[in-house]
């Protein structure tokens, strides 16, 4: 999980729906900046992808792709109902 413009994104490589779509990669959106974070998220911080990871927009506004080594993984916008 990462915080980006005040909003969680959860790792969704795993989820059906979107492991069945092509994302276009569009601009970088930044770079983590703190990752191993529990609590007192600010923008930039992370989970488990380690400082400097870049993440990219997409064509769908719901998601955004981490730059893991070779792979591009999705990550969905997480929003509390």
């Amino acid at each position: 999980m990462f915080v980006y413009q005040e909003t969680a994104y959860v790792n969704a490589k795993d989820t059906d729906w979107v492991a069945e779509q092509k994302f276009i990669k569009g601009d970088m959106a930044g770079k983590i900046k703190n990752s191993g974070a529990t609590k007192e998220f600010q923008d930039w911080d992370a989970t488990i992808l380690p400082v400097g990871t870049e993440i990219f927009e997409t064509d769908n506004s719901e998601i955004l792709l981490a730059s893991c080594g070779e792979e591009l993984v999705p990550y969905l916008k997480y929003v509390e109902g």
